[in-house]
C-alpha cells in the first residue's frame, strides 16, 4: 500500500478532514450572515450621516446663500467633509449651476467643475424664509463614497479567514493527538495481538490491557475471553500443541 493510498484509506485523516470541513462550512456561513449584517449596518450609518449633515447643511446654507457670504458658504460646507465617507459637497443655484464644491482634492467653484466619482449622490433642496415668502435658492448635493464600508468589510473578510485558519490547524493538531491516545494505539495493540497469534509461534497466553475507553476495554474484554477459551481448547501456543 502506498503512502498516498494509506492516507486517503486512514479513519484518522478522513475524521479529520471531515470535522475540518465541518467547520470552515460553519465559520463560513456564520462569516456570510456577519457579512451581510455588517454591510446593511454600516450603509444604515452612513444613510443616517448624510441625512444628519443634510439637516445640519439645509438650516444653516439658506442664511449666508442669500446674503451672498462665500465665505461663510466656504466654512460651512468644508466642516462638513469630515466624515471618510463623504467626497464632496456641492452648493447649486436655482438653476443647477454650481455655486460652490468642497471636495477632499480641493475647493472648485467653476460651472465646468468635473463630476465628481461617488457612489452616492443625494440632493437636498435649499430654502430660505424671506419674511414670510419661501425663496427656493438652489440645493445642496452630498457625493459620497462607500469605498470606506468596503474597506471595512475586507479587513472583517480577513480577519474571518484567518479565524478560520488558525481554528483549523488548532483541530487539526487536537484531532491527530486525541485519535491517536484514544483511537490508534488501543486499535495498533490489537492489530499487534492478532498478528502476534497469527504468527507460527502463536503465544495464546497474550492478552490486551485494559482501556480507558469503554469501547476499546469492551474489545479488550472479548478479545481476552476469546483467547483465553481458544488457549484452553488448544492446551497452550501451537509450538506446545505440536511439541504435545
Amino acid at each position: 500500500m502506498t503512502p498516498r493510498s494509506y492516507g486517503m484509506r486512514s479513519l484518522r485523516n478522513r475524521f479529520v478532514l471531515l470535522i475540518v470541513l465541518i467547520t470552515s462550512l460553519v465559520l463560513g456561513l456564520f462569516g456570510l450572515v456577519s457579512y451581510l449584517d455588517s454591510s446593511a449596518r454600516l450603509q444604515q450609518q452612513l444613510d443616517r450621516q448624510i441625512d444628519a449633515m443634510a439637516t445640519r447643511l439645509t438650516v444653516s446654507l439658506p442664511p449666508v446663500v442669500w446674503r451672498l457670504d462665500n465665505l461663510q458658504v466656504e466654512k460651512t460646507v468644508v466642516s462638513e467633509l469630515g466624515a471618510p465617507e463623504v467626497v464632496a459637497i456641492d452648493v447649486l443655484d436655482d438653476s443647477r449651476a454650481l455655486i460652490y464644491r468642497a471636495h477632499r482634492e480641493g475647493r472648485t467653484q467653476s460651472t465646468a467643475a468635473k463630476p465628481v466619482q461617488a457612489d452616492i449622490e443625494r440632493s437636498f433642496a435649499l430654502r430660505f424664509d424671506n419674511a414670510g415668502t419661501v425663496e427656493n435658492l438652489g440645493s445642496v448635493v452630498i457625493h459620497a463614497s462607500r469605498a470606506p464600508i468596503r474597506e471595512s468589510l475586507r479587513r472583517e473578510l480577513v480577519r474571518l479567514v484567518l479565524l478560520t485558519v488558525a481554528l483549523n490547524l488548532t483541530l487539526i493538531a487536537a484531532l491527530y493527538f486525541t485519535l491517536r491516545v484514544t483511537v490508534l494505539r488501543p486499535l495498533s495493540e490489537v492489530r499487534d495481538a492478532l498478528q502476534d497469534i497469527a504468527a507460527a509461534d502463536a503465544d495464546l497466553s497474550l492478552r490486551l490491557p485494559e482501556s480507558q475507553t469503554a469501547e476499546f476495554d469492551a474489545v479488550a474484554h472479548s478479545f481476552n475471553g476469546f483467547v483465553a477459551r481458544l488457549e484452553s481448547v488448544m492446551g497452550g501456543s501451537l509450538d506446545d500443541v505440536h511439541q504435545a
